[in-house]
């Protein structure tokens, strides 16, 4: 990635969270979430290192999902 303000490249960690049924209903799923979240990095010049997704339901977290691209490859 080409530098672009001189401090080096451009790197973010992406999060998505659902915290009720409606969200998901209405078109913003974790799935969706991370889609625009995606496009928006690419389209802006950023290095995703990490994607997280939270699932939450009332108080508690129910499921938290940690994928990571940094030294090569994803995992989950």
């Amino acid at each position: 990635m080409p530098n672009t303000n001189g401090h080096g490249p451009r790197r973010a960690i992406l999060y998505a969270r659902l915290s009720t049924d409606e969200q998901a209903r209405s078109g913003y799923s974790l799935t969706q979430q991370i889609e625009v979240l995606r496009d928006y990095a690419a389209r802006e010049g950023y290095e995703v290192l990490e994607e997280v997704e939270q699932l939450v339901e009332g108080p508690n977290v129910v499921l938290t999902t940690l994928r990571s691209g940094r030294y090569g490859g994803w995992t989950q």
